[in-house]
């Protein structure tokens, strides 16, 4: 089971993500981009190759090279779950992108549970699980229950992609707007 991080960074949850992976029985993998210059250039966490070494989960981890924007789908679609890694401090009123990009490729979605914007969504459209980012014990439980529900976390894709589909795309986005302006030239 390969589980896409995004960047390897202090404020995205990386390091309690590091531990989790000690804590996992289960195969899994974390995709993440340790750089934003290649997998050997300057580092977004300065000790991540050290913290690595230390917590032994370089068999793990997949480092990717970064990618332009439009090469992201096809990292995703080499993924079988999307994390949202955020600590409180930037969990608590967020509602990142990246939620919907992983929506939109029918990925099930690991975040935050006191993200209540994330949280709510995830609930309505049953399209992922959350725990506490903060917590590598909380996060290394989740990542072990898609591990032994992979039929599940698909089931949970799938219901991801169309709520994107139908609540948040581009195209239902565009109907609500002009529906409400329809609304309002009637009056």
């Amino acid at each position: 089971m390969r589980f896409f991080h995004g960047k390897a960074t202090g404020t995205g949850g990386t390091l309690p993500v590091l531990e989790a992976l000690t804590k996992v029985d289960e195969q899994v993998e974390v995709l993440t981009f340790p750089s934003a210059g290649g997998v050997d250039g300057t580092p977004y966490l300065p000790d991540l190759q050290k913290q690595i070494d230390r917590l032994g989960v370089r068999e793990q981890l997949v480092l990717s090279e970064s990618v332009p924007h439009t090469g992201m789908p096809v990292l995703m679609d080499s993924c079988d779950v999307g994390m949202i890694g955020y600590g409180r401090e930037l969990g608590r009123a967020s509602l990142p992108n990246r939620l919907f990009e992983y929506m939109a490729r029918g990925l099930p979605v690991l975040a935050p549970g006191y993200s209540p914007l994330i949280k709510a969504i995830l609930e309505e459209h049953k399209a992922g699980i959350t725990c506490d980012f903060e917590d590598p014990d909380s996060i290394a439980e989740a990542m072990s229950w898609f591990a032994t529900h992979p039929e599940e976390a698909r089931q949970m894709g799938r219901r991801a992609r169309a709520a994107f589909d139908k609540h948040y795309s581009w195209a239902a986005e565009f109907a609500a707007l002009a529906g409400a302006m329809r609304s309002t030239e009637a009056h």
